[in-house]
This record gives structure tokens, sequence and C-alpha cells, in this order.
């Protein structure tokens, strides 16, 4: 069965995906999705391409791979002193 997919697909390896119709809506949703999410969380993103006419899907991945601001090892600051 054809994919009936009409717009760029942004897929997370955290489970979030999104259906964008542009590709620089998709690629601007990319980026911004690893800082608007929970630190700690490894995000890996794919976007794929909206097929092209009836014959068949054409697939260019993008990866990107986001690391997260804290490690399991590292502990978070606490908040600055209060200056007086």
């Amino acid at each position: 069965m054809p994919d009936r997919r009409s717009g760029w697909l942004i897929t997370c390896s955290c489970g979030w995906t999104r259906e964008l119709s542009q590709r620089w809506a998709a690629e601007s949703a990319a980026k911004l999705h690893p800082k608007l999410s929970a630190a700690g969380v490894t995000h890996t993103l794919t976007i794929k391409e909206p097929p092209r006419g009836l014959g068949g899907v054409v697939h260019h991945p993008v990866a990107v791979r986001v690391r997260p601001k804290y490690g399991a090892n590292q502990a978070r600051a606490g908040p600055p002193p209060d200056a007086d």
C-alpha cells in the first residue's frame, strides 16, 4: 500500500512524532524539540521527506543526535547564591 503522508515526518527516539508541510518547518521543529524536552533525555531525530508522485516513497533520512544537558552521573548545580 502506498504511503499516504503529505508532509515531512519527524520521529524521535523518545516517541515524539510530528508531520509538517514544509521542509524548513520540519528542520526547525527538529532543532527545537530537544531544547523543549526534559533534561537528561537523549534524542535521535529523523526527518523523512514526503513521497513524490505515485511511483513510491522517497526516503532521505536526516538524523540528528542531541546529547542531554546533564548526564546520568552528573548532578545539577544548585541555584546561584543570593547576592546580598
